[in-house]
């Protein structure tokens, strides 16, 4: 039976639409306020009534999409259990239902058993799901769209590998940077650095390093009246995920099977390209940070974090007897550092913070230190340019193995039994890169002229503990170790008469 006919035996009949559009550079694709004047224009000449309608803005419909359309999938449900109350589904076009071929066949399938025809706009058809040859139509069109669907992502796929192997942009232009267009072409032509966002970015790499918090950065910022460029404020996630970006390393990052948008931990050369815009922080800037803050944690095994400490010396120095680290624990309105593992020692917080302290601003304070340190940090300095010299030869090889596969130069077989032994090397190299890190607070804190003490007093705590963790070390200033008080009762006994220094040299070793 003709499905109008069928239709007008019913007296009133109610059709609802589905609405859907995803962004399409084909220029043919309508925006769901333009699909329901289409569809209710349709529903007026023929007349219908137009009940509740389902739409999914902003989402696509290929299994190549990622975001969930919940108004497709409550439109399946409610043809499952029969609430759909209606007798036609209106679409725009036969792509704006699906561009799956089985979620088509459901469909029709339900559509087909609830007695719903199909109307479609851009065709000027109803269709009946039960009728063969309109079946044959329907799935005809669906195989067609979802095969457009694989095509549309296959040459997003290539773009792509072009821009990474180019270093070109994608995405978002990010903050600190403006595109330029060509006029004509709209092609684009360089990613320069916009200044004021390009000078906040190096203040928050600069600040990451000296260890102050993302917190304590994010409200700085929210008082400056710095904000993101839609006028938000920028909170400590937000900052996190800015510094760790290669972006601003001059790096374009490609992690296949990443989700979201964040820059996982375990980063290798293989995943970074030199990108064509210049970066607004050197790549050892950048690695240091992204090392920093993908530290391992302390049940992973690694050292506690500075941000989660609370206490100048916890962790940090000794006890005198096990020589195991010492801990925090309060007695009344006292502070006290106690031996952890034993329990051997105890010493008031305040008297070891003062008399530490003090130790630690005179050595600073003389010239014949400063300069030792000095050295030191200019030989590992050295060192490190050597070591990433040797880094970026080894994955400027591993790239050009890469480019001569693609252009047909070195066979693939060949290249599958170099890359492993590449790759290995890289791995190498970066370990050494990260073995030769100089610490960083010695560079913001001890520079030449610079007042230790009135630095000192306005560091984070977290600095603080980066820096004594780097000079109170056996081949520093000595590793702090706490003795036992020798009497009980009476006056407590100094702290400068409990510490010892314990320091290892090449030709001397570490006192027991």
């Amino acid at each position: 039976m003709n499905p109008f006919a069928a239709l007008a035996k019913l007296g009133t009949v109610v059709a609802r639409e589905y609405l859907r559009v995803s962004k399409d550079s084909s220029g043919r694709s309508r925006s769901t306020v333009e699909q329901d004047r289409d569809l209710s224009g349709d529903a007026e000449e023929l007349g219908w009534q137009v009940g509740d309608s389902y739409a999914d803005p902003g989402v696509g419909a290929s299994k190549f999409s990622r975001k969930r359309r919940g108004d497709f999938e409550s439109l399946i449900a409610d043809l499952r259990s029969d609430r759909y109350g209606a007798q036609v589904l209106m679409l725009w076009e036969i792509s704006r239902g699906s561009r799956q071929v089985e979620e088509w066949l459901e469909l029709l399938n339900l559509c087909a058993k609830r007695g719903v025809f199909f109307w479609v706009h851009t065709h000027g058809r109803l269709y009946d799901p039960t009728n063969g040859k309109d079946r044959e139509t329907v799935l005809s069109e669906a195989v067609k769209v979802e095969a457009q669907a694989w095509e549309i992502s296959q040459r997003i796929t290539r773009a792509g590998k072009a821009n990474v192997t180019e270093g070109r942009p994608s995405g978002p232009c990010p903050y600190g940077y403006v595109r330029i267009y060509d006029p004509k072409t709209r092609a684009l032509v360089s990613q320069d650095e916009v200044p004021a966002e390009a000078r906040n970015i190096r203040n928050l790499y600069a600040r990451v390093l000296l260890g102050h918090t993302f917190h304590a950065i994010a409200k700085d910022w929210e008082q400056q009246g710095i904000v993101t460029r839609t006028g938000k404020r920028f909170t400590r996630a937000h900052l996190r995920a800015l510094v760790l970006t290669p972006t601003y390393a001059g790096l374009r990052g490609h992690f296949p099977g990443r989700k979201g948008s964040n820059t996982p931990k375990v980063v290798t050369a293989a995943n970074l390209t030199p990108a064509v815009w210049p970066g607004l922080v050197s790549e050892d800037v950048w690695w240091t940070v992204h090392a920093q803050l993908n530290r391992p944690s302390v049940k992973e095994g690694g050292a506690p974090r500075v941000r989660d400490c609370k206490h100048l010396f916890s962790t940090i120095s000794r006890c005198g007897v096990c020589t195991g680290a010492m801990s925090t624990s309060r007695r009344g309105e006292r502070h006290e550092y106690f031996c952890r593992e034993q329990g051997h020692v105890r010493i008031m917080e305040r008297d070891l913070d003062e008399y530490l302290t003090t130790v630690l601003l005179d050595k600073l304070a003389r010239p014949e230190v400063l300069e030792e340190l000095r050295a030191e940090d200019e030989c590992a300095g050295a060192e490190l340019v050597t070591a990433r010299g040797v880094l970026a030869a080894v994955r400027e090889e591993h790239r050009e193995l890469s480019r001569a596969v693609g252009a047909g130069e070195l066979s693939p077989m060949l290249a599958k039994q170099s890359e492993p032994m590449i790759l290995e090397r890289i791995a190498e190299a970066e370990k050494q890169v990260k073995a030769l890190h100089v610490p960083t607070p010695l560079r913001g804190l001890i520079e030449p002229g610079a007042d230790v003490a009135d630095r000192w007093a306005e560091a984070p705590m977290s600095t603080r503990r980066e820096l004594l963790r780097a000079l109170f070390t056996p081949t520093g200033f000595g590793e702090v170790h706490i003795m036992p008080a020798t009497r009980k009762g009476g006056p407590r006994i100094p702290a400068e008469e409990r510490v010892t220094f314990h320091r290892t040299t090449p030709d001397t070793p570490a006192a027991a």
